[in-house]
């Protein structure tokens, strides 16, 4: 019986594993440093990091020429990467902050301008910019629990 047990669980294992592994989505943000507030582009919903870098990097160039900016438009770089489901969002003011990881839009949100609140000035509360990575896994479900699943979530300030 244990070892059928043993068995059972084995399999079960490697299909949740399994199931893991293919509703990963990956994410990413570039900016042209100093100027994140015009340049900022996220890249989300790709199946693989080198994917969501690539279109980071040219939605960044594109913003860039857009806001005038366009000898610094090579200078775009990646300063996130993610590959953690959920909601995202991006609050600017003098600089901009994000938020990644999120069970729900309002919570990227409130989470992103915090951040740039925290670190910036002048950052807009209602002009927050949103997104949501779960590469065909609608249906994110926030967990009833008392612990919260923020330890996953990332948040980078430049």
């Amino acid at each position: 019986m244990t070892q059928y047990k043993f068995l059972f669980n084995s399999i079960l294992g490697f299909i949740f594993a399994l199931l893991s592994f293919e509703s990963l989505a990956f994410s990413s943000v570039a900016i042209v440093k100093g100027h994140s507030q015009a340049t900022f582009y996220s890249s989300y919903n790709f199946e693989t990091q080198k994917e969501a870098n690539k279109n980071a990097i040219a939605g960044c160039r594109e913003q860039a020429k857009k806001s005038g900016l366009e000898n610094l438009a090579k200078n775009c770089v990646v300063v996130e990467e993610s590959n953690v489901p959920g909601y995202g969002a991006v609050a600017c003011g003098d600089h901009c902050a994000w938020a990644l990881g999120y069970f729900d839009a309002n919570e990227a949100k409130q989470a992103a301008y915090f951040a740039c609140s925290e670190s910036y000035q002048n950052c807009n509360e209602t002009d927050i910019k949103n997104w949501e990575d779960f590469k065909g896994f609608k249906g994110f479900k926030k967990v009833d629990s008392p612990i919260n699943i923020q330890n996953n979530t990332q948040e980078t300030r430049l």
